[in-house]
């Protein structure tokens, strides 16, 4: 049991620094987002930022803004013959917030509706923006909400982590967390009969996740999600944040079995 908690509550490979800056830090690590950094960025409060005597200077950039402000698109040329165009879809809010991000590869005239894409949605609390999400066609990538509320459901019910991964309460309550968030658990393996080697003996040995043959299904995919939300920078540090995730005057709760929601 400790080792788990010790793993998704505790884990942290680098100590971070108190910014606020959550969506800046995370769009940085998108290697494939064009021209982020050269002559646009975001602000802390989300707004876009477009700098365009910096954009002079990228000449081969294409850059383009429909009339009313809400679209815009931006390409990166590859500097060798050999590479991939870098596309930005970006659309904001009526705030002039960025609100959600379409990222391509490849030009737009050799397009196939087959190409795959990188969404990424941004959101605002208490005046702070956040990525909330990152998926792809297949699969969802994080999704800052989900595991906030992961994270709190397996605080407030430490026997989901017990013996053999839970029971058909703690199992059946995680599924409903996932599915609320469009992540449909695969079939993996038989989770509301979980059979095999305990959680916490597994993680004490330090196996991998997807080693954890023997893990209930709903489980083991709450414990990969938050994985991969601890591995994103910006959603790994407004996670840590608890001042973020207080409630608000005139904020809206949902209540669930467990504890309460901030939405």
């Amino acid at each position: 049991m400790k080792w788990i908690l010790v793993c998704f509550f505790l884990f942290s490979s680098i100590c971070l620094a108190d910014s606020k800056n959550y969506c800046s830090d995370f769009l940085k690590s998108l290697g494939m987002l064009a021209h982020f950094q050269d002559f646009w960025s975001i602000k802390p409060d989300g707004t876009f930022y477009f700098d365009k005597e910096a954009h002079s200077r990228y000449i081969r950039a294409n850059f383009r803004i429909d009339k009313d402000g809400s679209k815009i698109f931006i390409s990166e040329k590859p500097l060798l013959i050999i590479g991939f165009e870098k596309r930005a879809y970006i659309t904001l809010d009526e705030k002039k917030r960025i609100k959600e991000i379409i990222i391509k590869l490849g030009s737009e005239e050799n397009e196939k509706k087959t190409d795959g894409y990188t969404r990424v949605t941004l959101d605002y609390k208490n005046g702070s923006c956040y990525p909330l999400e990152e998926k792809t066609a297949e699969d969802i990538l994080f999704n800052t909400e989900m595991c906030h509320e992961l994270l709190k459901y397996l605080e407030t019910n430490p026997q989901s982590l017990d013996c053999k991964c839970g029971n058909d309460k703690t199992n059946k309550a995680l599924k409903k967390i996932l599915l609320k968030y469009g992540d449909q658990p695969y079939d993996r393996m038989d989770w509301e009969k979980p059979d095999g080697i305990k959680a916490n003996e597994t993680h004490k040995n330090q196996t991998a996740l997807n080693e954890l043959e023997s893990m209930s299904q709903p489980l083991y995919q709450a414990l990969n999600r938050i994985s991969g939300c601890r591995a994103a920078p910006g959603v790994n540090k407004v996670l840590k944040d608890q001042e973020f995730w207080k409630i608000q005057s005139g904020e809206v709760l949902e209540k669930t079995d467990q504890h309460t929601i901030v939405k």
